[in-house]
C-alpha cells in the first residue's frame, strides 16, 4: 500500500556583505562628459551586474573629495540644504539652477535638482528639491541578478546551513535534513533549497521612473521529506519551522540589509544598492488520523520562476513572467494506516532599494506551498487500498515605486499545478439525526426564507477523524404543496461546536407564499447530499436507530 504526506520545510537564506566605502571619498575628479556612457559588466560580493549604454545626463554634478569640501549636516542635507566648498573652477561652471548635483556620504545617497544659488568667495549655498531617476540617465539599462551557489553536501545539516554563510555570496543554498519530534511524530524535510533574484531597469531622459522595469524570482527545490506515526494519533498540528532555524541564521534573514556597491568606474563611482528580506516563514500545517504506527516518504523536485514586466510605453503590454516545471516526481514510499494531510507554504517578502534611497524602490511578496491529501488501508477486512494526491500553489504581488509614490503594481494572482494523483480509495462518510432547531422570527432572505441551527451527527470510517471544517450540501427545497422552491441548491457550510461525532450549522429555508401576506408552515428536504474537502461523500442523511436512507426532512415555522 502506497501513499504520500507531503510537508516542505525549505529555507532561504541571506548574508550581508556590507561595504562602507562612499563615493565622495574615492572619486577621482569630474570626468568630461565624453566619457558619459557606462558599458561594464561583472560580479561583486555574488552579485552579477550590467550596465547597458547607460547614457549619464550631461547635467549631472558629481560632488567628490577632489572637487568640493561639504559643509552641510547631515540634518541639512536631508532638507535639500547643501552648502560646500569648491575646490574646484570646472565645478563652479556646474554649480546652476536646474542641474542636478549627486552625492554619496556613509549615512545617505543624495540626488537633488538645484533651485537657487548663493556663492560667497568659494563657499556655495544650494536649495535643492528632490530628483528623479530621469535626471540622472538618458538611456540605457541596468540589470542586478543575485545568484545562489551549487551546494555542499555535509551530514550536519545545521552545521551545512551555517557554514554556507561565507563572505562572497548573498543567497546560498540550505540543506534542510534534521528530524523533528512533537506529539507521537518524526518529521524530517530533508530538503535543499537554491534562489534567484534578477532585477532590470531601463532609463528615459527626463522621465520620472524607468521606463522599463523587469523583476525576476526563481527558485529550485528537491524534496525528500520523511514522515514517521509512532503510534494511533488524531491530532491538528500547526508549526513555523523557521522558529527551528539557528539564530544565526534567522537574524541574518530577518534583521540584516545586504548593502552592495556596484562599481561604475571612475564617472559615478560606486552605486549603491540595498536587498533586504524584510519576512520569511515556513508554516505546516497536519492533520493525523492514523490508527497504527505509519510512515511516509517521497521524492520531488521542480524549479519556478515567477515575476513581471512593466513598461511606461502604452503600446507595449505589461507582462506577468511564470514558469514552473516540475522535473522528477519518484514513487511514493508508504505504509499508512489511516489517513495525513499535509500544508506548506514558504511566505517571502523581499525589497530592493537602488541608489539606497526611495528613489527607486523595488518589492514583491512570494507565497509557494504544497498540499497532499493521503489515505490507506482504512479497513483491513478489505484488500489494501490506499490513495494519495499532491498539490503545488504559488502566489505573488510585485510593485515598484520611486519617492514614496507606486508606480505600477501586478495584482495578486495565483498559479497551482497537481503535483500526482496515485491509487483509488472510496471515501464515504455518514450523516444521521438530522435535527432543526426552532425557525427564525424574522426571515433570513427575502420574505419568506427563515434561519435554523440545525445539529447533525457524522461518523468517518477513520476511528477519531473530526469533521472538515468547511463542507458543501447540495439539496432541493419542495413545499408543502409540491412545488419545487429551490432546485439542486449548493451551499457552503461551516460547522460550529463540533464534537467527536456531532456538529451545528445554520441553513436558510424558503417557504411557499400565500396569497399576499401568508407563507406556508411547511417545506421539505430532499435529495442531499454533503461532502468535504477531502472527497468524502454522503449521498443522503440517515436514521439514527434504521441506519436507513430518509427520503425526506420535513420542516416547520
Amino acid at each position: 500500500m502506497k501513499k504520500i504526506i507531503l510537508t516542505i520545510c525549505t529555507i532561504l537564506a541571506l548574508y550581508s556583505c556590507n561595504n562602507n566605502e562612499d563615493l565622495y571619498d574615492r572619486s577621482s575628479s569630474v570626468p568630461s562628459l565624453s566619457k558619459n556612457i557606462i558599458n561594464k559588466s561583472g560580479k561583486i560580493d555574488g552579485v552579477d551586474y550590467t550596465f547597458d549604454n547607460v547614457e549619464v545626463n550631461p547635467n549631472l554634478v558629481i560632488l567628490n573629495s577632489k572637487n568640493s569640501k561639504i559643509l552641510s549636516s547631515q540634518a541639512e542635507m536631508s532638507k535639500g540644504i547643501f552648502r560646500l566648498e569648491v575646490l574646484s573652477e570646472d565645478l563652479t561652471k556646474e554649480l546652476i539652477s536646474g542641474n542636478t548635483i549627486y552625492l554619496i556620504t556613509d549615512e545617505n545617497t543624495y540626488i537633488k535638482n538645484i533651485t537657487s544659488v548663493d556663492q560667497s568667495n568659494s563657499t556655495y549655498n544650494l536649495q535643492t528639491t528632490d530628483a528623479s531617476i530621469g535626471d540622472i540617465f538618458k538611456n540605457g539599462s541596468l540589470k542586478i541578478s543575485l545568484s545562489s551557489t551549487e551546494p555542499t553536501v555535509n551530514n550536519n545539516s545545521l552545521k551545512a546551513v551555517t557554514n554556507s554563510f561565507d563572505r562572497d555570496y548573498i543567497f546560498k543554498p540550505i540543506i534542510f535534513d534534521k528530524e523533528f519530534k512533537f506529539d507521537g511524530i518524526s518529521f524530517n524535510p530533508n530538503t535543499l533549497y537554491t534562489s534567484a533574484l534578477s532585477i532590470k531597469l531601463g532609463f528615459t531622459n527626463t522621465q520620472k521612473f524607468p521606463n522599463k522595469v523587469e523583476m525576476i524570482y526563481q527558485t529550485n527545490l528537491s524534496i525528500n521529506p520523511h514522515i514517521k506515526f509512532e503510534k494511533a494519533i488524531n491530532k491538528k498540528l500547526k508549526h513555523d519551522f523557521v522558529e527551528q532555524m539557528p539564530n544565526v541564521i534567522l537574524d541574518q534573514i530577518k534583521k540584516i540589509e545586504v548593502g552592495i556597491n556596484i562599481p561604475t568606474g571612475s564617472f559615478l563611482g560606486d552605486i549603491p544598492v540595498r536587498i533586504s528580506i524584510n519576512q520569511i516563514n515556513f508554516p505546516t500545517e497536519l492533520e493525523a488520523n492514523i490508527q497504527n504506527k505509519s510512515y511516509l516518504s517521497y521524492n520531488f523536485n521542480r524549479s519556478l520562476k515567477i515575476g513581471f514586466k512593466y513598461c511606461s510605453d502604452p503600446n507595449e503590454k505589461n507582462t506577468f513572467i511564470y514558469d514552473n516545471s516540475v522535473n522528477h516526481v519518484n514513487e511514493i514510499d508508504s505504509d499508512l494506516i489511516g489517513e495525513a494531510t499535509t500544508n506548506m507554504e514558504i511566505s517571502i517578502i523581499p525589497n530592493i532599494k537602488v541608489f539606497d534611497s526611495n528613489l527607486i524602490d523595488i518589492n514583491g511578496k512570494i507565497i509557494l506551498g504544497v498540499n497532499t491529501y493521503n489515505i490507506g488501508d482504512v479497513n483491513i477486512s478489505q484488500s489494501p487500498k490506499s490513495y494519495s494526491k499532491g498539490h503545488f500553489h504559488s502566489s505573488a504581488l510585485f510593485s515598484f515605486g520611486s519617492l514614496g509614490i507606486p508606480v505600477y503594481s501586478t495584482d495578486i494572482f495565483k498559479k497551482s499545478i497537481d503535483l500526482w494523483e496515485i491509487g483509488e480509495f472510496e471515501r464515504t462518510i455518514n450523516f444521521s439525526n438530522f435535527i432543526p432547531g426552532n425557525a427564525s422570527i424574522l426571515p433570513c432572505n427575502g420574505l419568506t426564507s427563515y434561519g435554523y441551527d440545525v445539529f447533525l451527527n457524522y461518523k468517518y470510517p477513520i476511528s477519531g477523524k473530526l469533521i472538515s471544517e468547511n463542507l458543501e450540501m447540495t439539496y432541493d427545497v419542495y413545499a408543502d404543496n409540491g412545488a419545487i422552491l429551490e432546485l439542486n441548491k449548493k451551499i457552503k457550510i461551516y460547522p460550529k461546536d463540533i464534537t467527536a461525532n456531532s456538529f451545528k450549522f445554520p441553513m436558510c429555508i424558503p417557504f411557499r407564499k400565500i396569497g399576499l401576506f401568508n407563507t406556508a408552515k411547511t417545506s421539505y428536504l430532499k435529495n442531499i447530499t454533503i461532502k468535504d474537502a477531502n472527497g468524502y461523500v454522503a449521498n443522503g442523511i440517515s436514521d439514527p436507530i434504521s441506519d436507513i436512507l430518509i427520503n425526506e426532512i420535513k420542516l416547520t415555522r
